[in-house]
Parts: structure tokens; C-alpha cells; sequence
């Protein structure tokens, strides 16, 4: 399930970046040219690259049952501009994006010693079966 949002993920920032790339060859040459629209434009679609990380970090933390970084946080947490979107989602910061990736590789971590403790045992269990057996078997 978690791999289909991956990809989802992965979907959605290739439809970014080919935004970005249009909206770079429409880049004002001479400083009379129209920056405003320029710069609003490159504004809304990193609203939009923000948005997309930020949903994919909290699909992977509640995959992983652990908190994002606090919403009150506003080093963390940003909302978007009014007139991009009127529900004004709240997307992670850069700052926050480092947060939160800090916290799920904190999980993560954690999962995957649990998972080599298990393992180790196992194994050793498995290597004192072997040497009991060989040891007690007649030659």
C-alpha cells in the first residue's frame, strides 16, 4: 500500500517539475519585462512541490504511527496563499521537511533494530540446534 503512494509521489513531482520547466522558459529577460507574473507563478508552484512532500511525509508518518512537527510551529509550518487555494492548506517548511524526515528515519530505525535483534536471535538459536544435533549424532 505504502509503495502506491510512492509512486503517486513520485507522479506528482515529475507534473512539478515539468511546470517548473515551462514556467522557466516563459522567464522575464530584461527588467522591464513582467517579473510580478513570473515570480507568482514560481511562488504558487513551490506551494504546490511543498504540498505534495508535506502529504507523502504524513501518509509515511501515520503509516509509521509517529507526529509530524507541531502545526502551531511557524518555522515549521506555512499555509498557502488565498488566492492559490481559498481552504488554505498548511504545508511544511523547508525547515519542517527536515523535521519530520528526522522523526521517520528516527521510526524507521528503530523498527529495523527491533527486526535485527529478532534475527540475530534466531540465527543463534538455530547455529546452537545444528552444533547440538552434529555433536550428539553418532559417527
Amino acid at each position: 500500500m505504502f509503495g502506491f503512494h510512492w509512486l503517486e509521489h513520485r507522479r506528482e513531482l515529475a507534473k512539478v517539475r515539468r511546470a517548473e520547466a515551462e514556467n522557466e522558459t516563459r522567464r522575464p529577460q530584461e527588467p522591464a519585462d513582467d517579473w510580478e507574473e513570473y515570480v507568482r507563478i514560481s511562488d504558487s508552484i513551490y506551494e504546490w512541490r511543498q504540498s505534495i512532500v508535506t502529504r507523502y511525509l504524513e501518509r509515511k508518518a501515520e503509516a509509521l504511527l509517529v507526529p509530524l512537527p507541531d502545526r502551531q510551529d511557524k518555522s515549521l509550518w506555512d499555509r498557502v496563499d488565498f488566492e492559490n487555494d481559498q481552504s488554505q492548506p498548511m504545508y511544511l517548511t523547508q525547515k519542517g521537511v527536515l523535521e519530520a524526515r528526522k522523526i521517520i528515519r528516527e521510526e524507521e530505525k528503530a523498527r529495523r533494530e527491533a527486526v535485527t535483534f529478532w534475527v540475530a536471535i534466531l540465527f543463534g538459536a538455530g547455529g546452537m540446534v545444528t552444533g547440538i544435533i552434529s555433536a550428539l549424532k553418532p559417527s
